[in-house]
């Protein structure tokens, strides 16, 4: 007998749309099919009028678990992603404590998600100046992405990774199928700005985007594309926020270079107007751009060229956030969104904006989940594959409530903002 039947539904698959019936047992998808099938099931779930896709991959989520729980937690977060149609997360390396730069500390936090997360997981490794000679120990542990700073992280222990360390790590992953992302500002440029606008007397919001233009972004990313052109290295280039910068890893593509990227859903979805009228909630790290950038970076989702969406969920106290009241240096520089990525791009993206569905799964499901070494069970609804699916209401307003959201701390920029799509249902394979 099937554990579940899902019927009428309309299925967006690698091969586009598709009414029809699903089979599911023991998480995995026994059939896809047109036809009308009379098999019995524990449960039947009819799906009319409903649209189902896959369990979205969020390849960049700050967990933060251990060391830094009263942050995030494994729990919460999971229990946040699972409402946010999220069954896969790639964890980030230094916002927990110790960070995982070894593999014994790859160990520890990986018995923790182990035994508290509801969803499937990755971790992450992390590259500092320190710990270059443990990427290899790391990779014959199965970690496929370490994480490197070109500027200060904000985190005591976990430094900024410098351009000889760079090389080399990258020289780490020829041939492999692991690879190095990197956090790409110019720490020089952030620096010299920075204490520049201090020294006037700036505490604005708009000072910490003036400390971090777009220049400080594309400097990195051109830095590290030479990187990648050298060595022959497999690359990664988080949060990119601005279209200069996509043009440039966009061209890097087409000339063959091994490299991928991302943007986050708060950079689809705010701007630095809106930071400047609401303020230390939206600080982050490269900051937000202005709304003529945000146009383009949506542009570039719905053609293809921006592969990956993520949410770099990177949450704080309330506290750590309202440091940033009187003075914006002082607020923690993250945005909380693993709950919220999955309806921002609902929202902003697929109603607002005319964003295919298809496109969509590509760039939150199918692109991450092969980025991730996990394209033959995770990212598609396809027979053989994960049944983690999100079975939505494309139609349904709704707004978000405080009480909606499951992450530790309930902060979220989206708060009281209308939202356009709802999850009905999500089914997951937690292995």
């Amino acid at each position: 007998m099937l554990d579940v039947i899902i019927k009428n539904g309309t299925f967006v698959t690698p091969d586009g749309m598709m009414k029809g019936q699903m089979g599911i047992k023991d998480g995995i998808i026994q059939f896809l099919t047109e036809e009308v099938i009379n098999e019995n099931a524990k449960e039947i779930f009819d799906a009319k009028g409903y649209v189902i896709i896959p369990g979205l991959v969020d390849m960049h989520v700050h967990v933060n678990d251990p060391g830094r729980t009263e942050w995030e937690d494994w729990e919460h977060a999971s229990k946040a992603a699972l409402e946010g149609g999220i069954t896969t997360i790639a964890d980030m390396p230094l916002n927990s404590y110790p960070a995982v730069t070894d593999v014994q500390t790859l160990k520890g936090k990986g018995q923790i998600a182990k035994e508290k997360s509801l969803v499937h997981y990755i971790l992450w490794g992390g590259l500092t100046n320190e710990n270059v000679d443990q990427i290899p120990l790391m990779q014959k542990e199965g970690v496929v992405a370490f994480k490197a700073f070109m500027s200060g992280s904000g985190i005591p222990d976990f430094s900024s990774a410098g351009n000889e360390v760079l090389l080399k790590a990258l020289s780490y992953t020829v041939g492999t199928d692991s690879f190095i992302g990197v956090h790409a500002e110019c720490e020089e440029i952030a620096a010299y700005l920075g204490e520049k606008l201090k020294k006037a007397g700036r505490m604005d919001p708009m000072a910490w985007v003036e400390s971090r233009p777009v220049s400080c972004e594309t400097e990195a990313i051109n830095r590290f594309l030479s990187f990648v052109r050298v060595t022959g290295g497999n690359g990664h280039i988080c949060h990119v926020t601005s279209a200069e910068g996509v043009e440039m890893i966009a061209q890097a593509r087409k000339e063959g270079l091994p490299v991928t990227f991302e943007t986050c859903a708060s950079y689809l979805t705010f701007t630095q107007e809106d930071f400047a009228e609401i303020g230390p909630i939206l600080k982050c790290a490269p900051p937000l751009r202005t709304k003529d950038n945000r146009e383009k970076l949506w542009d570039y989702v719905k053609d293809g060229t921006i592969p990956i969406v993520t949410s770099d969920h990177s949450p704080s106290t309330k506290e750590l956030k309202d440091r940033g009241n009187d003075n914006i240096w002082e607020a923690w520089g993250g945005i909380s969104g693993i709950q919220t990525t999955l309806y921002a791009m609902l929202t902003e993206g697929y109603h607002k904006r005319g964003l295919s569905l298809e496109r969509l799964v590509q760039a939150c499901c199918e692109n991450p989940a092969k980025r991730l070494g996990l394209e033959d069970c995770k990212g598609k609804i396809k027979v053989g594959y994960d049944a983690d699916l999100v079975i939505l209401d494309l139609d349904q307003e709704w707004i978000l409530k405080e009480e909606d959201l499951c992450t530790k701390n309930k902060i979220s920029p989206l708060i009281g903002c209308k939202m356009k799509g709802k999850i009905v249902k999500t089914y997951h394979k937690n292995s």
